[in-house]
Formats: C-alpha cells, structure tokens, sequence
C-alpha cells in the first residue's frame, strides 16, 4: 500500500469511527440517589402535539474520543398531553463535575412540530438539582403552510422588498418579494396554527431607504389565506 492509499484509509477510520456511538444500559453503583426527571408541556396551540411521544434518560459524558458513549437510565412514552414524570437512579456525584451530564431525548417531527424551550437548552441536566426533581418546561406549536398573497400597490421607487414570519420562539424564512406594480405574488408560507403570527416586511428603495411594515394574522380551521398590500 503507498502512502497516499495509507493516508485516505487513515481519513475514511478516523471519520468512521469519530461517528460510533455506543449505546448501553445504565447501572448505578455507587452514590445512588433518584433523580425524579418531570417535563411539562405548555400546549401552546392546545392540540396536544406531543402527546404520546417517545423519550429516553441518558448519561452522556463530555471526554474527548473517537465515540459517543449514550448509557441509557430510562425511557418511556408521554401522556395524551405530552408530559412525563419519572425517576432515575444515578451516580449524583457525576452531576457535580465537568465530565457528565444528564440529557433528555424526546422526539418530535420537526416538520410539523416547533418546540421552544422555556427553562433549559437541549434538554440537558449538568447539576443534581435542589430536591432531586429537576422540570423542563417547553412550549408546543403545530406548523401549517399557509397562502399569503402580496401585491405592491404604491407607486414608490421600491428596488427590494421581503418579509418573514415571527411569532414567539418561531420565525420562519425569508422570503424575496416582486416589486412590479399590480403583479400578485403567492407565497405558500410557514406558519403556527392556532395562533396569531406576525409579518415584518421591508422595503427598500433606491435611495437605499428602508422602511418596514408589520401586519398580523391568525391562523386556525377558518383561515383561508391573506392578502398583503406594500
């Protein structure tokens, strides 16, 4: 083998193997506590998206290597609300160092689910807390693609104009707008049901002057698209 077959087999192991993740079952063996682990899901479209979703408890470790090594301390099913309440038994003396931390793996379809976190990044426990109950709090959307139509109705030297939507935690894409006069534009836009969503839209115009227009619109079963004009 030459050298440079040596070399691209060494690049192929190290980026095979920096991608391993070794997956087993905790055991506690030494400083045991329980840990009571509660998520509370505040279901901001009242759909109860997340209700009936699966999670794990995991011990994670932050060593340098070549692999991920995910020790499972518990897994189960949230209820018809998404919320779950369970306890683990755990070294709690890992807690208090750099070295691990507890995370919490809770699936959702990120195509028509947003989940914004309130009260803790990723899930992620590093410290035993107060009391050995520890609660996430998250908040719950169910995205929808909705039709917005935008028409440029003022006579104004307008070289770019584009808008995005925002509402809470979420925001969406950019989108780029026509700016020809009296040329509708359909847009198939993401948007959060159940809930009012908010459009900021600027305009520029040749002066390089911008001015943004901020409109709002609700989007439940009866909403059939909105038209805005600029």
């Amino acid at each position: 083998m030459n050298m440079s077959n040596l070399l691209l087999s060494v690049i192929f192991l190290f980026l095979f193997t920096s991608c391993i993740k070794y997956k087993t079952k905790y055991k506690c063996e030494s400083n045991c506590e329980q840990l009571t682990i509660k998520l509370n899901v505040d279901n901001a479209s009242n759909l109860n998206v997340l209700s009936n979703t699966t999670y794990e408890i995991v011990l994670l470790d932050n060593f340098p290597g070549s692999s991920q090594n995910i020790r499972v301390m518990g897994k189960g099913t949230s209820d018809q609300n998404g919320n779950f309440t369970t306890t683990v038994s755990c070294d709690t003396g890992l807690l208090n160092t750099d070295d691990y931390y507890i995370k919490v793996n809770y699936v959702w379809d990120v195509n028509t689910i947003k989940v914004c976190y309130d009260s803790i990044t990723n899930f992620k426990i590093e410290n035993y807390p107060m009391g050995g109950i520890h609660n996430i709090n998250i908040t719950s959307y169910k995205k929808i693609i909705s039709g917005l139509d935008f028409i440029k109705k003022s006579s104004d030297s307008i070289k770019s104009a584009h808008f995005y939507i925002g509402v809470d935690c979420f925001s969406s894409t950019g989108y780029s707008l026509y700016t020809a006069i009296n040329i509708p534009q359909h847009i198939d836009a993401q948007t959060i049901f159940n809930r009012m969503n908010y459009i900021n839209l600027t305009i520029t115009d040749t002066f390089n002057v911008s001015q943004i227009i901020k409109d709002s619109f609700y989007v439940d079963n009866t909403f059939t698209g909105k038209i805005i004009e600029f």
